[in-house]
């Protein structure tokens, strides 16, 4: 290690610690990246190994009075992420939460009577659930251990314990579902053409490095483009790992066989 990963380490735990000044507990080695929005009014715990990621679309921590957020060990929320809590939600070990994701706990106004605070009702996620991009949790849910929720969902109830949901509002995944027909090494270049807005169809072999658009914004875009079209789940460290268009179309089918074996 040189002096400068030394100084670049210390400063990153420096800045993780002044994001997460506010909670009443951190855990050991917190990642924060880029600059999230973080209230406590309340009781916000947090356990070993989180990660939360704030660039580029800033995420969001609110603790109300009295409420109480607590966050497991290896929890990883991913940018752009909203969490309001003013009742109980808790987030147990092993939990990722994707791109854009929003829980709340109340609705925060009554039907009928806006200037009424409805009662908070509590959410839970348990150990190893996997909550894809933009997915909208809603008060009184639970999603239960080792569940798999895909993008774009709305969860309003209960999630049994290692099921694949989808839909508004989520229901199991459809066991008919099979990976698409399409001939991935040709579709692929042109969504990421598509995702990224570049004027050209990548070629298979080309670098990432030399696309000038794939930067920390294009992966988002992107990942919520192949979420949308395959109904897949994946991580920014899947997209991150690619180096070429042909690595991108490995991991698009590494999921999709996933998808498809965990909805049997």
């Amino acid at each position: 290690m040189t002096l400068l990963d030394a100084d670049q380490g210390w400063l990153d735990r420096a800045r993780t610690r002044f994001w997460l000044r506010v909670c009443d507990r951190v855990g050991t080695r917190a990642r924060v990246l880029g600059r999230p929005h973080v209230i406590n009014s309340g009781e916000l715990l947090i356990g070993d190994d989180f990660e939360l990621r704030s660039q580029p679309t800033v995420s969001h921590l609110i603790v109300g009075d009295g409420a109480s957020l607590r966050i497991g060990n290896q929890v990883r929320i991913s940018a752009g992420a909203a969490v309001s809590c003013l009742g109980k939600i808790e987030i147990e070990d092993d939990v990722t939460i994707g791109a854009f994701c929003m829980l709340m706990d109340s609705d925060f106004h009554v039907a009928g009577d806006p200037t009424k605070q409805p009662e908070a009702r509590a959410i839970m996620i348990q150990r190893g659930a996997r909550v894809g991009h933009r997915v909208v949790v809603l008060p009184g849910s639970r999603i239960g251990a080792g569940a798999i929720v895909l993008p774009g969902s709305v969860v309003a109830g209960e999630v049994p314990p290692g099921a694949t949901v989808t839909g508004n509002p989520a229901r199991l995944a459809s066991a008919e579902s099979e990976a698409p027909g399409e001939d991935l090494p040709s579709l692929i270049p042109h969504i990421v053409q598509r995702a990224l807005g570049i004027s050209r169809t990548p070629a298979l072999d080309e670098a990432r490095e030399r696309i000038q658009e794939w930067d920390s914004l294009g992966t988002l875009r992107l990942i919520l483009e192949l979420e949308d079209r395959f109904q897949i789940t994946l991580s920014e460290d899947d997209i991150n790992a690619v180096r070429t268009i042909r690595d991108l179309v490995a991991r698009v089918s590494a999921a999709l066989s996933r998808a498809v074996a965990l909805r049997r």
